[in-house]
C-alpha cells in the first residue's frame, strides 16, 4: 500500500474504495479486509486548515478482527512530523549546492535565523545516504567534491546533486514510498 500520493484527491479516491478491495492488508497486523477511511490530516497555515493527508483505521469494531491502529497517507510534498515540506528542503539543498553557508541556506529556505535544525536535516540526510545512492544510475564511488572542508559534505552534496538531477524530494517520496529525511 502506498503512503505518499500525488494529491489529496488521489488519497481520497483510494480510501473511499477500501471496501472494494478486501485483499488490502494492514501494515501493522498484516490482516486483510479490516481497513476503513478514518478522516483527514490537516496542516494549519495562516489560520486556515488545509488537508495534507488521510488516516486509515484497521477496524477492530463490530466483529472485525483488525488491530485498531491507524495508517497515515500523505501528499508527496509533506514530510511526516516535520514543520517544513519538500519545497523548503529543495531550496535548502540547492542553496548548499550553490555554496551558500548552512546558516544562509536554512534562512533562505525557511525564513528562520536560527540554523539549529539545518544541522539536524543534514544529519538525517547523511543517515539516508545509502538509500539515496542506491537510486543513482552509475557507480557512486566517483562522486566526491573537493570544494568542501567537511568530509561529510564532500560525499553528501555530490550525491544530493546527482539525486536531484533525477528526482525532486516529493518525487523521491512518491517513487520510494519513504520519507526524504
Amino acid at each position: 500500500m502506498n503512503i505518499f500520493y500525488e494529491n489529496i484527491d488521489a488519497i481520497d479516491q483510494f480510501t473511499m474504495n477500501l471496501h472494494t478491495d478486501p485483499t488490502l492488508t494492514c501494515t501493522h497486523c498484516q490482516k486483510q479486509g479490516n481497513l476503513m477511511s478514518h478522516g483527514f490530516i490537516y496542516e494549519e497555515k495562516q489560520h486556515r486548515k488545509k488537508p495534507v493527508g488521510k488516516r486509515i483505521f484497521c477496524s477492530n469494531r463490530h466483529g472485525k478482527e483488525g488491530c485498531g491502529r491507524t495508517i497515515r497517507l500523505y501528499i508527496a510534498r509533506i514530510i511526516p512530523s516535520f514543520q517544513y515540506d519538500t519545497d523548503h528542503l529543495f531550496i535548502f539543498i540547492t542553496s548548499l549546492l550553490s555554496f551558500f553557508s548552512i546558516k544562509d541556506s536554512y534562512k533562505k529556505a525557511t525564513q528562520v535565523k536560527n540554523e539549529r535544525n539545518a544541522y539536524r536535516w543534514i544529519i538525517k540526510m547523511w543517515k539516508k545516504i545509502i538509500e539515496y545512492r542506491k537510486l543513482l544510475p552509475h557507480h557512486y564511488s566517483t562522486l566526491k567534491a573537493k570544494n568542501f572542508r567537511s568530509i561529510r559534505f564532500q560525499i553528501l552534496l555530490p550525491t544530493l546533486s546527482e539525486l536531484l538531477s533525477l528526482f525532486t524530494p516529493d518525487q523521491f517520496q512518491s517513487f520510494c514510498q519513504n520519507t526524504f529525511l
